[in-house]
């Protein structure tokens, strides 16, 4: 039912995405509460200091990144990147696996949330000085960090699923390589060819 809601009502223009978050969690507590009746008073109590928690989290993530981009933007880091990109080659394809490969190596060490924050500001200058489509990089960034959310040494994505399913990381990860390599050529094909991204849009556009 919950889908229907948010995707009804975000579709039809009754609340948007942000406000979509907000029924949502409206529509799970009454589910929790007075449907199933497996949330107490302290268990309530334990989820708005974690959801608090983690929202600061984020809070202070999203005001670091916005200051270094700022200080990104004054030093001219954009445009040094650009020139160094280009003292080593010209071609687009080439400029593009360069600025995935970067993204890939920050993905297993930083939070995608603060990857995206912190370095979009810095790479989209460069992408558009080479007519490099932004919602092409878009979804091979997204591609990206999610390897990089299973990759160690950090893989986020891997140690929460595992610590929810209980299960060991050790047991998990030589399954996780074989995703992640299915993943990276999917991200290849994406990066050499952008109609299988560009398509589906341009079609919706005309």
């Amino acid at each position: 039912m919950m889908p229907v809601i948010v995707l009804g009502g975000v579709l039809s223009g009754i609340f948007t995405p942000t406000e979509a978050a907000v029924v949502s969690a409206v529509y799970a507590l009454i589910l929790a509460a007075l449907v199933y009746k497996e949330l107490n008073w302290k268990d309530f109590i334990d989820v708005l200091t974690k959801s608090a928690l983690q929202s600061a989290t984020i809070v202070l993530i999203v005001a670091t990144a916005a200051t270094f981009s700022w200080i990104m933007a004054y030093e001219h880091i954009p445009d040094a990147m650009t020139s160094a990109l280009l003292s080593v080659t010209t071609n687009r394809i080439v400029i593009l696996l360069l600025i995935n490969l970067l993204m890939l190596v920050l993905g297993t060490f930083m939070e995608t949330i603060a990857v995206v924050l912190i370095m979009t500001p810095i790479i989209v200058p460069v992408l558009q000085h080479f007519g490099i489509d932004l919602v092409h990089f878009g979804v091979a960034l997204m591609l990206n960090l999610a390897i990089g959310g299973a990759t160690p040494p950090l893989a986020v994505s891997l140690f929460t699923s595992t610590k929810i399913l209980g299960i060991s990381i050790e047991d998990t990860f030589p399954d996780i390589l074989w995703v992640c390599a299915v993943m990276i050529i999917a991200l290849v094909v994406i990066l050499m060819v952008p109609d299988t991204v560009l398509l589906l849009p341009r079609l919706f556009m005309h």
